[in-house]
């Protein structure tokens, strides 16, 4: 008789880890590429500087089991001039970079995987 014990408690450890630290880069790099494309493609003329300027993307965090990241832009009116549609600066990008969010991920959890040995 041949008996086996498989105790999968450390790999599955190991994959998890990897997947979240994948997970984290690529929303990380998400929100720095929407704020970049933000800064970079705009419907607005920004005669100060200011509103491009403020723009920036923050580190992901936790939240229970969510990973997110922001991406803001800080001046008195950069709310108002996102909503008026003409103008809106971050849905647009973030809507640019979604198809580039989706191959990276792929990409990340894949070679998460591979790393922890799965």
């Amino acid at each position: 008789m041949l008996r086996a014990h498989l105790d999968f408690g450390a790999a599955l450890a190991d994959l998890e880890e990897a997947v979240e630290e994948a997970v984290r880069g690529a929303v990380r790099e998400h929100a720095e590429r929407v704020a970049a494309s933000a800064k970079s493609d705009h419907p607005y003329t920004d005669r100060t500087g200011d509103l491009t300027a403020s723009i920036r993307a923050y580190a992901p965090r936790a939240l229970g089991t969510v990973i997110r990241s922001e991406v803001v832009a800080d001046t008195p009116y950069a709310d108002y001039v996102e909503r008026r549609r003409p103008f809106a600066y971050l849905g647009p990008a973030s809507d640019r970079m979604e198809p580039y969010f989706e191959l990276d991920t792929e990409a990340r959890l894949t070679a998460a995987a591979r790393a922890a040995g799965w």
